[in-house]
């Protein structure tokens, strides 16, 4: 699930590679997720016991629900420039191992400060072309995506998404225990 979700969200119609996609080129003709973000709103997942909803959209503040910069480093900082409210995440041991390209979980079961109880929201972001991309793209999405800051100057909505899961309590916990192992 995490390549498919790494999937829409690198080839989500509002991200800027897509969007600069080379006319009449497999990835702007045959993109299955090209309309997600533009004229659909999110895209669903499912496996066995498990739903996810996956929208192109950064995180957002837990306090004012505006935008966070975001700052990458060891410790993932997110901090609401509307509000002021600051929040800190560690990425849960050997998440990596699962999917590589993943690069940051941002819940409220990994915070720093206040570790709380997993959300049925949570954001991910994902590093590199998604397998799809690179399917779709050939050598050419290899290249990185062009780099268009948000307004704060940060790149709080790049690489992000946004995942919703609708699933009873006991398949989200067992989710969130792989991820913090």
């Amino acid at each position: 699930m995490l390549a498919q979700a790494h999937d829409v969200a690198d080839l989500a119609g509002s991200n800027p590679w897509i969007q600069q996609a080379i006319p009449g080129t497999p990835l702007a003709t045959q993109n299955p997720y090209g309309q997600v973000g533009v004229s659909v709103p999110c895209h669903d997942l499912a496996a066995p016991g498990l739903t996810l909803r996956v929208t192109p959209a950064g995180p957002a503040c837990e306090a004012c629900g505006a935008p966070l910069d975001v700052q990458w480093g060891q410790t993932i900082l997110g901090r609401c420039m509307a509000c002021g409210h600051i929040a800190s995440y560690a990425m849960p041991t050997e998440a990596q191992s699962f999917y590589p390209a993943l690069q940051a979980v941002l819940d409220q079961a990994h915070r720093i400060e206040a570790a709380g109880v997993p959300s049925p929201a949570f954001h991910l972001r994902f590093g590199g072309p998604s397998p799809a991309r690179t399917r779709l793209a050939g050598p050419q999405g290899m290249a990185p995506a062009p780099f268009v800051p948000s307004p704060a100057g940060s790149d709080a909505g790049v690489g992000f998404i946004v995942i919703i899961i609708a699933i009873l309590g006991a398949v989200l916990s067992g989710l969130i225990a792989v991820l913090a192992q």
